[in-house]
């Protein structure tokens, strides 16, 4: 689920406009001309006083803009802000992450004081680490492969990423966590914090579980953001009021000329011309699937659509309880609806929630798709895959 906080735009009259232009071409000019004398040797500081003054001129102009139109400055004249600038409520902690090629920072700020720890572990390894905990979350066709998770790869990416951090922070403090690279497809509330002195398995209707672990979220609430100034930024400017508490919900796709509830399809929508289902799979499998799926070595990808994506009935009872707990409030597309062109047509400003619940690719995960992007109904699909890249 994602937070909407609606479009920021705010127009600026036209005088303004002139100014900000005249501004802009007045310092490309004398930058021109400074650049043309440095070349020759012939730099005369008349220009440099006077570039100084334009920009001063510039500068208090901006601090205008930051005062009478501040959404359109937050956009277009950016500031850094410090620690202490950062928009954290009380019971919020901000975790910024950076991978370099040799190590990670990891970054904590709380009540305004910033504290950092260094994580000893290259790229690699750690995208390593990151990929093969993911891959106990993938790919799962049937109840009984949940078996297969493996409780301690997600204690050891804990005890790497926050080791002694956390100790000190009580229990229903929201974590807000700003990722970077591989860490952006790391489930963090599924990060394993405590594990029990036996491993046993308990069983319910979801299939199997591992029994006494404890996970991140279940002592947290986590939140995610793309950095400290964009969750500031966010926070500060004016939220537009159309979105309120609406939710949007697509979930429960279909992927599968076999799934059953076509079968509740009149003949006519079950042509051949209408009902085409992921017309690239022969293609696509025989140049082969690159990304996450090449690195499985025991399961082999089938040539059906069910196999490559198996339908996630159980987003149907999570659609289910959205509607149910966001009443009329609540948009939903599922099954045969769950398709490009409704989510197309729909204003997404409207929603302050989005749910998609659905199979999700990364770029150059099929060869002819060059961006991530959600997999939705392929009912009616002639020549390829329907896909949604937002």
């Amino acid at each position: 689920m994602a937070g909407g906080y609606g479009t920021v735009e705010q127009e600026l009259p036209a005088n303004m406009v002139e100014q900000e232009q005249s501004y802009t071409t007045q310092i490309r000019g004398l930058r021109k001309q400074m650049e043309a004398l440095f070349r020759n040797k012939a730099m005369d500081s008349y220009y440099e006083k006077e570039l100084k003054t334009v920009k001063a001129g510039q500068q208090q102009f901006i601090s205008r803009l930051r005062d009478q139109y501040p959404e359109y400055a937050s956009i277009n004249y950016p500031q850094p802000i410090h620690a202490t600038e950062v928009m954290l409520n009380t019971n919020e902690i901000l975790l910024e992450f950076e991978v370099t090629e040799t190590e990670t920072q990891l970054f904590l700020l709380s009540n305004g004081k910033l504290k950092s720890r260094t994580i000893n572990i290259s790229r690699d390894s750690l995208q390593t680490l990151v990929l093969d905990y993911r891959g106990f979350f993938e790919n799962i066709r049937t109840t009984s492969q949940l078996g297969g998770y493996n409780p301690n790869a997600g204690k050891k990416l804990y005890d790497l990423l926050f080791s002694e951090t956390l100790t000190s922070i009580a229990e229903g403090t929201t974590l807000i966590i700003v990722p970077d690279e591989i860490l952006g497809i790391l489930p963090f509330e599924a990060l394993v914090t405590e594990m029990p002195v036996e491993e046993k398995y308990g069983d319910s209707e979801f299939g199997p579980f591992p029994l006494g672990v404890s996970y991140l979220a279940d002592k947290y609430l986590i939140s995610y953001a793309q950095s400290a100034t964009s969750l500031t930024l966010l926070r500060t400017l004016k939220k537009t009021t159309g979105a309120g508490n609406n939710m949007l919900v697509v979930a429960d796709p279909i992927f599968s000329a076999n799934d059953s509830r076509l079968n509740l399809l009149a003949q006519a929508e079950m042509s051949d011309e209408k009902v085409n289902l992921m017309g690239a799979l022969a293609d696509w499998k025989q140049m082969g699937v690159k990304g996450v799926r090449s690195k499985e070595k025991q399961r082999d990808v089938a040539a059906d659509a069910s196999a490559i994506f198996p339908r996630l009935e159980k987003t149907a009872a999570l659609a289910d309880a959205l509607e149910s707990l966001f009443g009329d409030k609540a948009v939903v597309f599922s099954g045969t609806e769950a398709k490009e062109d409704k989510v197309r047509a729909a204003d997404l400003s409207e929603y302050r929630y989005l749910t998609f619940a659905t199979h999700g690719i990364l770029d150059r995960t099929v060869p002819y798709i060059k961006e991530p992007a959600l997999v939705l109904t392929q009912v009616g699909n002639p020549e390829a895959m329907t896909v949604f890249s937002p």
